[in-house]
């Protein structure tokens, strides 16, 4: 293994990449192939490769499939989520891809600093809203929390998509912050304004 791919991942031991099961190491040549480099999350969920094949499609269909809310949206939802769990490994990724999606390279800067204060438009910050109270109130949500969502017009499915986008990301924050994973470097250029 080259000197530069022994650095710290996490506190677990990752598996040997070329030791998978094959639809394992296709899941990760894909996301290696998208994005220049292995991220370390997949890597280290390769501990569970079975795990690994499902948690991906189901990541896939939420993230990226057809929903009435746009990737940008589920991307601040993934993101306010995340950094209200205070999961380093998740806020620094879709950080990244917020600054890529949005064009904006100091839009997740903004949202850190108070997300209802960012520019964003008030249907967005009521879908954040929601999203924060099922993180840090999940024993509190009621059918009436989903009030204020279906006053800026979102349906059953459009409300249906917060609440799984920002489940999704409670539990693999855990799991994030959980086994310790590190940040690949990468990401923190991904979206950055290029140095002069």
């Amino acid at each position: 293994m080259p000197a530069r791919d022994r650095r710290r991942r996490g506190y677990f031991n990752p598996p040997v990449l070329g030791r998978l099961p094959r639809d394992a190491r296709r899941v990760i040549a894909a996301r290696a192939k998208r994005l220049g480099f292995v991220p370390n999350f997949h890597l280290m969920y390769g501990l569970r490769p079975r795990h690994l094949v499902h948690w991906v499609a189901h990541y896939d269909e939420l993230m990226l499939g057809p929903s009435e809310l746009s990737v940008l949206d589920r991307e601040l939802i993934a993101f306010v989520v995340s950094r209200n769990n205070q999961c380093h490994y998740c806020a620094t990724t879709h950080g990244a891809r917020l600054r890529t999606i949005s064009g904006q390279p100091d839009l997740p800067y903004r949202i850190t600093r108070n997300y209802r204060r960012a520019g964003l438009d008030q249907k967005t910050i009521a879908m954040l809203d929601f999203a924060v109270h099922v993180t840090r109130h999940p024993g509190a949500t009621s059918a009436s929390t989903l009030a204020r969502l279906r006053r800026y017009g979102f349906s059953d499915r459009a409300a249906w998509d917060v609440l799984e986008v920002a489940a999704m990301f409670n539990f693999t924050n855990r799991l994030a912050s959980g086994a310790g994973i590190v940040p690949n470097p990468e990401y923190r250029r991904m979206g950055a304004v290029p140095a002069m």
